[in-house]
């Protein structure tokens, strides 16, 4: 989890200067100024006040808030989001996730009539003045300037550190209004097919890399990663706008809900197109909504995410594979965390193929990324939320065995993608701490002659399946079976419990003519078996022989032996390096002489 340090000091100059920005009253500008250095930690969000007093007791377009700069080293920029925060709690991004992986902010200033232009597109040490990435008249919004501002910086990555050294406010008359939006040009960005004209659509994507590498079983529980490529021609870009709810009831973007949860704000997906030229349109997609967290001062999409423990089907498509146990509906900040060249396989096309930046069209394209009211994912990057800040997924009644973990991107689909087929991925797993709550498979029989009657002692299942060893099954609860020929047989049991794993008991049936029968002696060493065995059986005369492998369903998966063998001991390389772990059985047939079986479990190698 994140950890926040508030920092509270006292340490205000109080400057007059005159700042570009008009005449109106004749009020002199007013600058505030803070020098506390304050060290920048790895994912830890502070915040500097400072004591705003003298002023008039309203800013609005006559008088306000005209400038904010500030001194800051870091090793990385865009590690880092910078917040102002005025006495009303309105708060507004100046810049986040900006200038890569430039260094520090240099005699950086932020005004609406900033020469530099946005520091979206500038670059690092960003000295100059530039247009911030939400506009400061935001704050400049009728209320009482007198009070307590802050400044907040979030470091929201791992590896890298700085300072803030200082920061200044400065409030002016007739602040500069909203430069008018200016046009986005992408020289580079082209459409599928050579096309003129087309929507730049992202293509958003989860990665079963990040899943397999990162994850961990716990009784109970699965802890993952969970990373979200963008491998499309287009930013899945969204702003936050001023419409917020509390439930369904609309509500003022700054109120408190009934039920003291957090209100919800609508999201707009802004959508680039080319039309023949550099210069690019957009239209915008309302696209669900987004809630804050005011704990570490982020505004997460609500369910970007869905992630579960399945059961898998024939059907290709594990979106619709059984759920046995989930998570809550992940929430993400959208943001530009690495490049899809810094993680090889993160990114991948529909056949599974990596690929890297130079593979993406238009790699790099976007203007937002961070975790406040603007954000979102270029092409060529991927989000990833690491191992501890996701919740698990959690389960009960899950006995040890084979699964999946399935992670699923945008599930409620919200967001226009250029391909939604393609938003999930999924990882096998095999779970080795559960404990079977249903118990093993069980029973006892009688003979009878040739007929054998069985009664089943197992703990409730949803059905059973019987293998009576000479190739007839059974599904009834309490069966009887007559053998057509005097032998050894070994008889299975399979309990389908309800937790959608198998358990069995493997019993040799003895007393039909006892003193025909052929002991075939089936072994396999080593057992359990990480790769490869040996199956060693004893054979009392020349027969053809079959060994098949199935699974503890009965189901064949493949034939070991199928010759002519001569008396005495076989001994049978087994190869068992195309199964996943879990338990089957070997049935090995000799005409004339019986059949039997045998279990086996294989591990991971």
């Amino acid at each position: 989890m994140c950890r926040f340090v508030y920092i509270f000091t006292v340490n205000v100059f109080l400057l007059f200067s005159v700042f570009p920005g008009g005449g109106g009253t004749g009020l002199k500008a007013q600058t505030f100024y803070d020098s506390t250095h304050v060290p920048v930690f790895d994912t830890t969000k502070f915040c500097v006040p400072i004591f705003v007093s003298g002023l008039l007791n309203k800013i609005d377009t006559s008088f306000g808030l005209g400038s904010v700069c500030f001194n800051i080293t870091h090793t990385f920029d865009a590690d880092l989001v910078i917040t102002l925060q005025s006495p009303d709690s309105s708060v507004i991004t100046l810049a986040g996730g900006v200038g890569n992986s430039g260094k520090n902010f240099t005699n950086t200033c932020l005004a609406m009539n900033g020469d530099s232009g946005s520091i979206v597109t500038g670059k690092a040490p960003f000295t100059g003045t530039f247009i911030p990435q939400q506009s400061l008249n935001i704050l400049n919004n009728g209320q009482d300037p007198n009070g307590t501002w802050k400044l907040c910086i979030h470091d929201t990555q791992m590896a890298d550190t700085g300072s803030l050294h200082n920061f200044s406010i400065t409030f002016v008359n007739n602040p500069p209004p909203d430069p008018p939006i200016p046009p986005v040009i992408c020289n580079y960005c082209t459409c599928a097919g050579g096309a003129d004209t087309c929507d730049l659509l992202p293509d958003m994507t989860a990665s079963a890399l990040c899943i397999q590498q990162y994850h961990s079983e716990y009784p109970g529980t699965i802890t993952l990663a969970n990373a979200t490529p963008n491998i499309g021609r287009g930013p899945i870009e969204i702003h936050g706008i001023d419409s917020c709810f509390c439930d369904t009831v609309p509500v003022p973007c700054s109120t408190v809900c009934p039920t003291g949860k957090q209100f919800k704000r609508i999201v707009i997906q802004r959508i680039y197109q080319r039309q023949g030229g550099d210069t690019l349109s957009y239209y915008d997609h309302i696209a669900g909504k987004m809630a804050s967290h005011p704990v570490h001062g982020h505004l997460h999409v609500d369910h970007w995410s869905d992630y579960s423990l399945r059961m898998a089907t024939p059907n290709p498509d594990a979106t619709v594979w059984p759920v046995l146990g989930t998570s809550v509906k992940q929430s993400f900040c959208l943001m530009n965390l690495s490049l899809c060249d810094s993680a090889l396989g993160y990114c991948v096309d529909t056949n599974g193929n990596a690929l890297g930046t130079a593979d993406i069209p238009n790699a790099g394209f976007g203007l937002y990324s961070g975790c406040e009211l603007d954000q979102g994912i270029y092409p060529g990057y991927f989000d990833v939320y690491d191992e501890p800040l996701n919740d698990p997924i959690t389960f009960s009644n899950i006995c040890n065995g084979n699964f999946y973990i399935v992670s699923i991107t945008d599930p409620e689909n919200n967001f226009l993608e250029s391909d939604d087929s393609n938003n999930w991925a999924a990882v096998p797993v095999t779970l080795a701490m559960q404990t079977n709550p249903y118990g093993a498979a069980s029973f006892n029989y009688s003979v009878n002659g040739s007929q054998i009657n069985f009664t089943n002692t197992s703990p409730a299942g949803a059905g059973y399946l019987w293998n009576f060893g000479d190739g007839s099954w059974d599904t009834l609860f309490n069966p009887s079976h007559t053998y057509a020929a005097p032998g050894t047989y070994t008889v299975s049991l399979v309990s389908l419990n309800q937790c959608y794993t198998m358990n069995s008991q493997v019993v040799v049936i003895t007393g039909i003519n006892e003193y025909e029968q052929a002991n075939l002696n089936l072994r396999v060493y080593p057992n359990p078996i990480a790769k490869n065995a040996v199956l060693m059986y004893y054979l009392p005369g020349n027969t053809n022989v079959t060994v098949e492998l199935t699974d503890v369903s009965g189901r064949k998966i493949a034939t070991i032996v199928n010759e002519n063998q001569r008396q005495g001991v076989q001994k049978v390389p087994l190869k068992t390096d195309f199964l996943q772990t879990g338990v089957y059985f070997l049935h090995l047939i000799a005409n004339g002489y019986g059949n039997t079986a045998a279990k086996i479990i294989k591990t991971k190698e």
